[in-house]
């Protein structure tokens, strides 16, 4: 799917959120499997270009951090029947409150016009 070189490098990076995601009581290959895509789709342009220094920057690192950890949680939802996902035209994932996840809104937030 990716370069050798990239997902390499993308699994060396992910390895290190292991123990985190085990500390967190979260299921430690999914998150480190959104990781390493996130990684790959940040840094396969730098290779592209033929960038000898394609790596992650901390700022970069931190967004991927934050997206996957996004990522993770909307999946672990969808899981439970309360968000489900729809791929659009342009191939981007689309997320939304099942019916079960918007009662469950309602219930908690009474006042939130759904």
């Amino acid at each position: 799917m990716y370069p050798q070189q990239i997902s390499d490098y993308a699994f060396d990076v992910s390895k290190h959120f292991r123990s985190w995601a085990i500390d967190e009581q979260i299921d430690p290959d999914k998150f480190c499997e959104i990781v390493q895509d996130e990684i790959c789709k940040e840094v396969l342009p730098k290779w592209l270009n033929d960038s000898d220094d394609f790596g992650l920057n901390d700022d970069e690192l931190l967004e991927v951090i934050k997206i996957s950890f996004t990522e993770y949680n909307l999946y672990s939802l969808q899981s439970k029947g309360l968000v489900d996902s729809i791929e659009n035209e342009d191939g981007e994932i689309i997320w939304f409150a099942t019916e079960k996840g918007s009662k469950v809104i309602t219930q908690e937030n009474p006042d939130l016009d759904i």
